[in-house]
């Protein structure tokens, strides 16, 4: 359990946000992290075995990317 929680309420009285201490929302973050890499480790393992439905030039071509167009992204991103 969290100690010193703070809710931050509206003119009724109706909580709207709540403050934690910044540990807290670190250590949350933190195991949010281990947990999306836990999920994305599963569906890797689960997709491993499948058969590759289109190749890269067919999913390029789906997204109106040229190859060129691909590769000069990815060196501008690089320099």
């Amino acid at each position: 359990m969290i100690d010193n929680i703070q809710y931050v309420t509206d003119e009724t009285g109706k909580q709207v946000s709540v403050l934690i201490p910044i540990e807290e929302w670190n250590a949350i973050e933190q195991a949010k992290d281990i947990l999306e890499h836990v999920y994305l480790s599963g569906l890797i393992e689960t997709r491993s075995n499948d058969v590759v439905s289109c190749d890269m030039e067919d999913l390029l071509k789906a997204e109106g990317i040229s190859r060129h167009e691909l590769t000069g992204q990815i060196k501008e991103v690089g320099a």
